[in-house]
């Protein structure tokens, strides 16, 4: 942990313990305290700092190691998509006609099922159905 608040992230890769000389890597990543406060910010930290590791070991396909920057466009991105998808999602939900439709509907969604806001959208769709039958 640094004075600021942020955190410096780093890990160290020996190929082959057996080897003496066996290469070896070491990836680091660095938060400021901002970024400290996001979830699982610590996890991403050690995800970017082994990934930089494993690169420079050869272990991508391209052998290009991503910078910050891309890794937070990336986390970006994925966290777009996944709002697209809540947002798809609680569309469907308040198109249903039916608890039937309502069940299948919520059903469909995998992995989004345990988003709060889907959740909340469909507790609610179900007493609107309910109160209308």
């Amino acid at each position: 942990m640094l004075e600021s608040g942020g955190l410096i992230f780093e890990a160290h890769i020996l190929q082959d313990k057996a080897d003496e000389s066996s290469a070896e890597s070491t990836g680091s990543a660095m938060y400021n305290e901002k970024d400290m406060q996001k979830a699982k910010s610590f996890e991403k930290l050690e995800t970017i700092s082994v990934g930089r590791a494993l690169a420079l070991l050869g272990y991508l396909n391209n052998g290009e190691v991503a910078t910050s920057e891309e890794m937070v466009e990336f986390e970006d991105y994925r966290n777009e998509k996944k709002e697209e998808a809540i947002g798809f999602a609680i569309e469907s939900i308040i198109s249903c006609k039916t608890i039937d439709e309502l069940r299948q509907a919520f059903g469909s969604f995998g992995s989004l099922m345990s988003d709060k806001n889907i959740i909340e959208a469909k507790d609610k769709r179900k007493v609107e159905l309910n109160e209308s039958n």
